[in-house]
């Protein structure tokens, strides 16, 4: 096993994966909830992996366009209009691509690299 990977290690990422998983999720509920859109739970999160999964296609950097595409054919598909799910994509994605932005520039400024 690597170095890298121990148990102790293991036990310290878990509950940061969590967090992580319960901040993405949050995220997109609380622009649903600010569009006034009705979309179960589940939904909420299966819409979550499929952008994560759709960002991570290499035609443009972060998936640029890839996961807002994923996320506004999926919401048309359960019946939203298409400018409603195209608004919840591109502002779920872009408080999700710019505030890990504007914290990773923060962190790399403070950290004298």
């Amino acid at each position: 096993m690597s170095k890298c990977l121990t148990l102790k290690n293991v036990i310290k990422i878990i509950p940061l994966t969590i967090f992580y998983w319960a901040l993405e999720i949050g995220t997109l509920y609380l622009v649903i909830l600010a569009l006034n859109v009705n979309i179960s739970p589940i939904t909420i999160i299966f819409i979550t992996l499929i952008s994560a999964l759709a960002s991570i296609i290499p035609v443009t950097p972060s998936g640029a366009g890839a996961a807002e595409a994923g996320v506004t054919a999926f919401l048309v598909l359960i019946g939203l209009p298409y400018s409603l799910s195209l608004a919840t994509a591109v502002l779920h994605r872009s408080i999700d691509y710019y505030s890990g932005l504007i914290i990773g520039t923060i962190v790399y400024l403070k950290s004298n690299i």
